[in-house]
């Protein structure tokens, strides 16, 4: 919803002609958004795959481009056929497909570093120069409000936006190492699980209990669960630090906080899924909140957090060096896009 649209409305229409074949069961609001810049639409959910195949093949698809990879809903059976000449892959799933069908996986030198990712991949990297990805904030975002530190007399409030799903040991030492660096400073978790909703509920105490085995207190941590896009950017708001998850990173939440002059510390690892964060900040221009140790990045997150009038300084004019930067350009990445296009399908004609 946030990556697709803001790069597909700027498709040259003069040298492209966009179709889909949607695998869903049910049109969400992204789905909704996404027929509207598209030349042809097809429902083709719960077609077999010989069905899917032919229809591609009689609509003369020269690129395919998936953006399901391994998540649900995928047609990865029809398109190991090779409907199409030329497929690449859009890292909306953060790994390779493993399928030779596959040419080409779209990427940038930040999230798949020149010669240390190609091992990672059955696909060949195209790597965009500006970035991947391009993010378009919902239009009702919540204005950038003070920040909170500023207001509670230097208390600074770090936020965990990741599913809980991506704590693990390493983790929880970074979040407990960086509460237990900055003295007054308390830490909200915050993500769609009702259960963080109800206190003595297991994904709650879990937590709290491997945060007391580290030395945090149980009165310096909150929870919220689910909350609607609006309230959730609120609530992000009222944070100062975001502290990112790995080797798992985020990506909607990372883009979500710069957004709301929040600014994020991440721990680049050695694979896409723990650089995608690593990504956008540095596209962003805050490659100083990138780490790479655990080490690191509690001296760099209690560093920040110390200079408080910085840190003011630094989310009044984050929303507008976000906008400007080639993260929420959707129209550089469809132009680079484009070009890798064009380079791919010039490398199918020499073959042939």
């Amino acid at each position: 919803m946030f990556f697709v649209p803001p790069v597909l409305k700027y498709v040259d229409r003069n040298a492209f002609e966009l179709h889909c074949y949607c695998t869903h069961p049910e049109p969400d609001k992204a789905i909704v958004e996404w027929r509207s810049l598209l030349v042809d639409w097809q429902d083709v959910f719960g077609w077999g795959c010989e069905d899917i195949e032919a229809l591609i093949r009689a609509d003369e698809i020269d690129i395919m481009l998936d953006v399901s990879g391994h998540f649900p809903h995928r047609r990865l059976d029809v398109l190991a056929r090779k409907p199409a000449p030329v497929q690449v892959f859009w890292p909306h799933y953060p790994a390779t497909t493993g399928l030779e069908a596959f040419e080409y996986r779209l990427s940038d030198a930040w999230a798949d570093p020149v010669g240390v990712s190609e091992r990672d991949y059955s696909e060949r990297l195209l790597r965009l120069p500006g970035g991947y990805l391009a993010y378009a904030a919902p239009d009702f975002a919540p204005s950038i409000s003070p920040l909170p530190a500023s207001l509670k007399k230097g208390e600074i409030t770090f936020g965990f936006f990741q599913s809980p799903l991506k704590l693990n040991a390493g983790v929880l030492d970074v979040l407990a190492g960086t509460i237990l660096a900055v003295a007054h400073s308390r830490l909200l978790f915050h993500y769609s699980v009702n259960d963080f909703d109800r206190p003595g509920r297991k994904a709650r105490e879990w937590i709290v209990e491997e945060l007391a085995q580290r030395g945090v207190t149980r009165e310096r941590i909150e929870f919220k669960g689910p909350l609607d896009l609006l309230e959730h950017l609120r609530l992000v708001a009222e944070t100062d630090i975001a502290l990112d998850a790995f080797p798992y990173s985020g990506q909607t939440t990372t883009c979500e906080c710069l957004w709301m002059g929040v600014p994020v510390v991440t721990l680049a690892g050695d694979r896409f899924a723990s650089r995608v964060s690593a990504s956008i900040l540095h596209r962003a221009g805050l490659s100083d909140w990138v780490t790479e140790t655990p080490e690191d990045y509690v001296a760099i997150a209690a560093e920040k957090a110390r200079v408080v009038d910085r840190l003011a300084e630094l989310r009044a004019g984050l929303r507008a060096q976000m906008a400007a930067s080639p993260v929420c350009d959707g129209a550089r990445v469809m132009r680079e896009i484009e070009a890798a296009f064009r380079m791919a399908w010039q490398e199918w004609c020499a073959r042939r």
